[in-house]
Order: C-alpha cells, then sequence, then structure tokens
C-alpha cells in the first residue's frame, strides 16, 4: 500500500519495513547512542580518576581570613575572600603544571580553571545536544526552537556563574557567544510568528531583518579579535588609537575620552608578589586589627560623658 510506504529520507531506496533494514536497526541505535553518550562518559571517567592532579589541594588557602579581620565590614571580608581564592587557584595552577602524567590530557584542560576541571563534560554535552539531539525533538516545528533557546538560556548561566576558563576574555566571549545563539533563536521564534500569522510586509521579512541577523553572528567574532588586539598591543596603546580616530572624525567632539586616566590607574597597579605579600602582612598585623578599639556613632554619648566625669575629677567639682 503507498499509504503505508516509509522510507529513509537519506536514502528512498531503502524501506523502513524491510528485512534488511530491521537487521541494522539495533546496531544503528548502539552506534547513535554510543557517541554522544559514550563520549561523554568515557571523558566523565578520566577526569574522575585524574581528579586529585586536575585540582590539587592548596594547603595555604586563605578563604577565611577576611572573615577574622573584617568581621565589621562585609564589603572588605568579600573582597579578601574573593583575592585569596584567586591567588589559591593560581597556586593550583602551578601544582598542575608539575604533573607531567597529565600531558596527554593537556588539550582537554588547559583552557579551564582547576575548581573547574569538570567543566570540558558540560561543553561536550552542550555540544552534542545543540547540534545531535536536538535535531530530532520537534523537527521543524517552533517547538524545536523553544528547547534549543532553554538549553541557551541555562548555558549561558552556566558560563555567567562558574566563570570557568583561566582567561577572563575567553569567559567574556563564551558569554558572549551564548547571548549571540539566545538572539539568534529568538529571532527565529519572530519569524516563525509572522510567518504563521502570514505577515508578508512584516519586519522580519524584509532585508533589515537579515542585516540584523548578520550583525549578530559577527558578534562572537568582533569582540574575540577585540581582546586579541587589546592582548596584543595592551590597553593603553589601543586605546590611544581610539582617541586619535575619535579626534580626526566627525564624533571626536563628543569623544574627549583620553588613556591619561587609563595610565594614571597603571601607577597603582601591584604586581603578583606584591599582591601574594599582602594576605601575609595582614596576618602579622591582625593583633594590631584586634587592639585598635572601633567607635560607633552610638558611642559618642558615652564617651562624651566619661570625658565630662574626668574633667570634673581633675578640677575637683563637678564644673570646672
Amino acid at each position: 500500500d503507498q499509504r503505508d510506504l516509509r522510507v529513509i529520507t537519506a536514502d528512498l531506496s531503502v524501506k523502513c519495513t524491510s528485512k534488511r533494514y530491521k537487521q541494522f536497526l539495533p546496531f544503528d541505535v548502539f552506534m547513535v547512542a554510543l557517541w554522544p553518550g559514550g563520549c561523554t562518559i568515557g571523558l566523565a571517567i578520566i577526569l574522575f580518576l585524574y581528579r586529585k592532579k586536575l585540582n590539587p589541594t592548596d594547603p595555604g588557602s586563605l578563604e577565611t581570613i577576611g572573615e577574622k579581620l573584617f568581621i565589621n565590614n562585609q564589603l572588605f571580608a568579600r573582597a579578601f575572600r574573593y583575592h585569596a581564592r584567586a591567588l589559591a587557584e593560581e597556586r593550583k595552577l602551578k601544582e598542575r603544571s608539575k604533573f607531567t602524567s597529565l600531558s596527554w590530557l593537556h588539550f582537554i584542560f588547559e583552557e579551564y580553571e582547576c575548581r573547574c576541571f569538570w567543566f570540558p563534560i558540560f561543553e561536550l554535552s552542550r555540544r552534542i545536544f545543540l547540534t545531535s539531539i536536538l535535531a530530532v525533538i520537534y523537527p521543524g516545528r517552533m517547538q524545536q526552537v523553544v528547547v534549543g533557546l532553554l538549553a541557551t538560556l541555562f548555558s549561558c548561566a552556566m558560563y555567567q556563574f562558574f566563570n570557568p576558563y583561566i582567561k577572563d576574555d575567553d569567559d567574556i566571549v563564551a558569554i558572549v557567544a551564548s547571548v549571540q545563539l539566545i538572539l539568534i533563536y529568538v529571532a527565529a521564534i519572530a519569524a516563525y510568528v509572522a510567518d504563521a500569522a502570514d505577515e508578508k510586509q512584516a519586519f522580519y521579512s524584509g532585508t533589515a531583518f537579515g542585516v540584523v541577523l548578520i550583525i549578530i553572528l559577527f558578534l562572537s567574532f568582533i569582540v574575540a579579535v577585540f581582546y586579541v588586539l587589546m592582548e596584543v598591543f595592551g590597553y593603553v596603546a589601543l586605546q590611544d588609537t581610539i582617541d586619535n580616530i575619535s579626534k580626526k572624525s566627525f564624533w571626536g567632539f563628543w569623544h574627549p575620552t583620553s588613556s591619561a586616566q587609563y595610565q594614571q590607574n597603571e601607577q597603582y597597579e601591584q604586581t603578583d608578589s606584591d599582591l601574594e605579600m599582602r594576605p601575609t602582612d595582614l596576618l602579622s598585623n591582625q593583633s594590631s586589627f584586634n587592639n585598635t578599639p572601633m567607635i560607633y556613632p552610638e558611642d559618642n554619648d558615652q564617651i562624651q560623658e566619661e570625658n565630662e566625669s574626668k574633667t570634673a575629677l581633675e578640677c575637683g567639682s563637678s564644673v570646672c
């Protein structure tokens, strides 16, 4: 019967009801599951076996010192904990580089911080889902785009929360790429709705919408090129170039920014060795923090009364 005819999309000569198709079906299902599931599970096992070397312990961690030194100021305590975690992560990276047994895994974890040694598992799962699994979820329907949008939103939240890369530039590029995908999915939903509503003259059916999509596609590339230039030429030199271009162009009158302020900020920057000495200095001077009396506004009245009493005793009367 022609109405019950089912064939493979890639090869119309192969019927889904044929004996040959049924013989190869178990093998095909196994191989399809082996690639996304097997690679992810295998990578997870490898990273788990080497977890102690990928994320070595740091006995010199100073995460809780800020609470002891700045217990009355949460802002300073939070800043100190962030600084201590950054120093601890740097020490752990140096310790990880000493393990020669990890050389064959270097291409997997070299971009990630020690605390996020497991992030390649998430990255591999994300790519497999968006490129393979998503293709069979409501194919050709708007539900497929919505599922892809939700997965991309979750990925963007993961990048924003963990900041897994060693370089902050890579974290920013990853977040921008996720936002780029989100905008593309939103544009796809808008175009799908406009087509379903038969709005042929809508913005989503014109040339301007195509130009917007092209600009969105180049967002991550533009950000990546900017950080590459900033790394090669330096922030101050790049800012000087932008200033020179702006002064010679028509928008120079409202773009008076100069690199002098950035050069002034560089004078206050310290080297890594100076930063590493700061927690030690604070520990050595911890007694001075504890012995220094802290005066609060509500104690002013009590201090004033004590001063008046001392003055009265010295003069020998209640009023001197």
